[in-house]
């Protein structure tokens, strides 16, 4: 907004501007195809950005319901192992809760959580011989846990690289500036209307830059995820092993 005012009391005061001298139509079809081109531009980036938090949205909460089925097929398998695997997961869930999640603001990760899902991994790959029963219970268990595995990879990668390169965030800021300054360049009067309207602009499109690039960090910004699915996750551990008590 600010460029947006300065640029039109400078730009604004040129000959040009004061006489008149650019048609009605000419200023109409440089607007437009200006505009134009920078709402394309804006629009595309903020529906890739947008799916870009809704897929990371999709992908916490995908690594929340693998945590719980996994902590419910553990209680097939033999009780030592139960129990250890048990607490890695739950163990697990409260790192990604209460360090690692801070840390994805920064697009970086918890080490210690990995290494507390790849404990559980290795308890049940290690573990004693058991009964038939058991000994499927614990490939169910091992095939969950890869799984997580796999779903904590692709939430560490939304988190760390974001969608938007280096090119596509410098032409939203130089698209910003065309915006702005060419309906001085063609000749807008530096009059009080034009200013307020200039005001105007300025605000739509730093509100339109400024959404884009919140939206490209999911985990940081104004709309960013929140750890709830894993909160949820740790809730169902305790109303799991509940169950498991009464029953």
């Amino acid at each position: 907004m600010s460029l947006a005012v300065v640029t039109s009391a400078l730009l604004g005061r040129t000959a040009r501007s004061r006489e008149g001298l650019v048609s009605p139509s000419a200023m109409g079809f440089v607007g437009a195809t200006v505009f134009g081109s920078f709402a394309l531009l804006i629009g595309f980036t903020v529906a890739a950005t947008w799916q870009h938090l809704n897929s990371a949205r999709q992908q916490a909460a995908t690594e929340a319901r693998l945590l719980t089925e996994t902590y419910s097929a553990a209680q097939g398998i033999p009780g030592a192992e139960r129990i250890e695997v048990r607490v890695r997961l739950r163990e697990y869930t409260e790192l990604v809760v209460r360090d690692e999640w801070p840390l994805l603001r920064t697009r970086a990760a918890s080490s210690t959580a990995w290494q507390t899902v790849d404990a559980a991994r290795t308890v049940v790959t290690s573990a004693r011989e058991a009964t038939v029963g058991e000994s499927a219970a614990m490939a169910v268990v091992a095939r969950d846990l890869a799984a997580v595995h796999g779903a904590r990879s692709v939430r560490l990668a939304a988190a760390t690289c974001p969608i938007l390169p280096g090119l596509v965030i410098g032409g939203l800021f130089t698209g910003a500036v065309f915006v702005l300054v060419t309906p001085l360049v063609i000749g807008l009067p530096a009059n009080g209307r034009n200013l307020v309207v200039m005001c105007f602009l300025g605000a739509g499109v730093a509100f339109g830059v400024g959404l884009a690039l919140d939206l490209n960090a999911p985990f940081a910004g104004t709309v960013q995820l929140r750890p709830d699915a894993f909160v949820e996750a740790l809730a169902r551990f305790e109303q799991i092993d509940a169950g498991a008590a009464y029953g």
